[in-house]
């Protein structure tokens, strides 16, 4: 990642939608904490946000800091295809403020997305598992929830697909990788309360929910750590009703 300087901001040939489509931006967990040379915590947080369509985009901005809408620090994401980004170095007991714009290819701005904050904890931070492999370097593991199953009779629902929304959806070797994915359902009647379970995935977080279909992003764990590509069970539990299809992870 690079910093460009010369990036315009709130001009009049800004992109072509700007003025009907902002970047929708939240927090997800933090993911695992590092300890400095002074013995204090640095935590990091990842950010992830849809991916935007105007034909001109060239990538994207993070603006971060300690006071709202005054960041006083910013990451360049040189790239329209990403949509994450792991901000390092935070310090414990102290508030962040984050938000993201859009460029185009002429490195016109957008303005700023919806802020959203995060307060870095040291009760819930803990110092993350490493693993060595023999033939290969040290690398950190990532710190995700567990998440408990249970039973329910099986209905007539049935989970008919589900898909990727932009990249494909495949393990890599090294490092974990998000993926936003869309399933789709018959019979289905699903809400808020429903509860998505994949396979060897402990990762899921729903981002939009409608009866017969589900948009979530999942953490495709690395085969460095044991996940084995193939064929997913996925279940979607809602109430007494389960649904259940599969997934396949290369």
């Amino acid at each position: 990642m690079k910093t460009l300087s010369n990036i315009q901001k709130n001009t009049a040939t800004s992109l072509a939608s700007r003025s009907s489509r902002c970047i929708t931006f939240f927090l997800v967990i933090s993911l695992y904490l590092l300890i400095n040379i002074n013995n204090v915590y640095a935590a990091q947080v990842t950010l992830v946000w849809d991916h935007n369509n105007e034909p001109d985009l060239a990538g994207y901005k993070i603006y971060y800091g300690n006071s709202s809408r005054n960041y006083s620090k910013s990451v360049n994401i040189a790239s329209p295809n990403i949509t994450t980004c792991t901000i390092s170095d935070l310090i414990e007991e102290q508030t962040y403020y984050f938000a993201a714009t859009a460029y185009n290819s002429n490195l016109v701005e957008s303005d700023y997305s919806v802020e959203v904050s995060y307060t870095i904890n040291p009760a819930t931070t803990s110092v993350p598992t490493t693993t060595t492999p023999t033939t290969a370097p040290t690398y950190t593991t990532t710190i995700v929830p567990s998440f408990t199953t249970t039973t329910v009779p099986v209905s007539e629902c049935i989970i008919e697909s589900v898909e990727s929304t932009v990249l494909s959806l495949q393990s890599g070797i090294l490092k974990p990788r998000f993926r936003r994915i869309v399933i789709t359902g018959t019979n289905a009647n699903w809400d808020r309360n429903s509860e998505i379970t994949i396979d060897d995935i402990s990762f899921v977080i729903r981002l939009r929910v409608e009866h017969d279909m589900i948009t979530a992003l999942i953490l495709i764990p690395p085969r460095l750590l044991g996940f084995q590509p193939g064929v997913k069970d996925v279940t979607i539990v809602t109430g007494s009703e389960a649904c259940i299809g599969t997934v396949e992870i290369e």
